[in-house]
């Protein structure tokens, strides 16, 4: 790869194998290298999703072989505040230098602390900025307690996020919701295009045969399996969740519930304790993100129980879709980015504006009459194909996005090879 190809520089605070990264970021960027676009990526590694040298070598031939070079930084957490600094300080540097040794016409930064240092190398190194603002991160540790509002971690990152919105030439957010409010509240002026969190249709669709062997495996007969995908913490309300299983338990008799975490088994036992949900009832296990598709056509209903809070109204939950994807009608608290509006109008699940038993019941009488429905699968396969898709809607785009930016630069080495003639 030559250095006149790099389209831009794209900087995400992830580590490369990261379900993040891999489901959103790197499927987004090889999706795009698929359409001539080329790409240097800055990552975040830590620890836990290390690769030894013989596969850390292999898969940056790899990248690189598909249009991408990789540049990996190591993720600090000690000591909060000052390593995300340092990061930051270490990002903008190698940025620098990836803009002057390959000549990206664009900086792209996934979510604020990545805007933070595309704010900087845009500014030095005379680049586009596009921001994905994913959601608002300052938002979203202030209202799930994490940070206060006169915090100087807040106060920060809400004014690098402020500055992110100034200062781009573009702007990608996960949901109709939080355009509206940039252009509302922000008087942002800069184009603003809406990209939820897509899914690979070839990854995540039903398919017969994988439901009949993970049921297998999971020992389950004719009964109700519902499906976690995700994490504990203040953001996700799994005591909640486990309350909802156990009414839906009280009336089948004969529910399961399958949860596919990366989190310590150990804290989603606690919480069913505390519920009364006895342990045999379900399980708790890592999938890999190609085996996560499997054990969704095993499953019956999907699950997402996620603070309402204000920072959700940007948000794009990506098991949402996945769910979607594998047919699954959805169970979904209210006020989740543009999901809990188009599930409800959709009739794809259920929405629970409040959460105790009587609206777990009127859940549980929707899902009943969905699970009634042989269609139903297709059709919510259907609206994930239409709205979700990771190639025909986030792919296509993020390159109309990119087609944008680069037209000044298209025009010019025309008109500039024109008068070389």
């Amino acid at each position: 790869m030559t250095d006149k190809n790099i389209t831009a520089l794209y900087i995400c605070y992830w580590s490369l194998l990261d379900p993040l990264c891999q489901s959103q970021s790197l499927a987004y960027l090889l999706q795009l290298t698929a359409r001539g676009r080329r790409f240097a990526l800055i990552t975040f590694e830590q620890e836990k999703y290390a690769l030894q040298a013989s596969p850390f070598a292999a898969m940056k031939r790899q990248l690189a072989e598909q249009g991408i070079l990789w540049f990996p930084l190591t993720y600090h957490k000690r000591w909060p505040l000052l390593a995300t600094a340092y990061d930051c300080l270490r990002g903008i540097l190698m940025g620098l230098w990836i803009a002057l040794r390959h000549r990206p016409k664009v900086v792209h930064s996934r979510s604020s602390i990545a805007a933070a240092m595309a704010l900087g190398i845009a500014f030095i190194g005379r680049l586009k900025f596009l921001y994905d603002a994913d959601a608002r991160l300052s938002e979203e540790y202030a209202d799930n307690g994490h940070w206060s509002r006169d915090s100087r971690a807040f106060r920060v990152t809400a004014w690098v996020e402020a500055q992110a919105r100034k200062r781009a030439d573009a702007i990608i957010v996960l949901s109709e919701t939080l355009r509206d409010d940039f252009r509302r509240e922000f008087q942002v002026n800069a184009p603003i295009e809406v990209i939820p969190c897509c899914v690979n249709l070839q990854v995540f669709q039903f398919n017969q045969a994988s439901r009949e062997r993970c049921r297998r495996e999971l020992g389950v007969g004719d009964e109700k399996v519902f499906v976690y995908v995700g994490k504990t913490g203040a953001r996700y309300q799994v005591a909640e969740m486990f309350e909802f299983f156990r009414v839906a338990q009280a009336r089948s008799g004969g529910a399961r519930l399958l949860i596919l975490s990366g989190d310590d088994p150990e804290a989603f036992h606690r919480i069913a304790a505390g519920v009364g949900i006895s342990h045999n009832r379900y399980w708790v296990q890592y999938a890999r993100h190609e085996k996560v598709g499997e054990y969704l056509s095993a499953c019956d209903a999907g699950l997402a129980f996620i603070r309402s809070a204000g920072c959700e109204r940007g948000s794009s939950p990506i098991k949402i879709g996945e769910y979607l994807a594998a047919g699954l009608p959805v169970v979904i608290t209210d006020s989740i980015g543009d999901y809990s509006r188009w599930i409800a109008q959709h009739q794809m699940g259920a929405v629970l504006a409040e959460l105790h038993a009587a609206h777990y019941e009127a859940a549980l009488d929707q899902l009943t009459k969905m699970w009634a429905c042989k269609d139903g699968r297709a059709e919510r396969h259907q609206f994930a194909a239409t709205h979700l898709a990771l190639e025909t809607v986030g792919a296509k785009r993020y390159g109309q996005v990119y087609d944008v930016l680069l037209r000044d630069e298209q025009f010019t080495a025309k008109l500039q090879g024109s008068e070389q003639q």
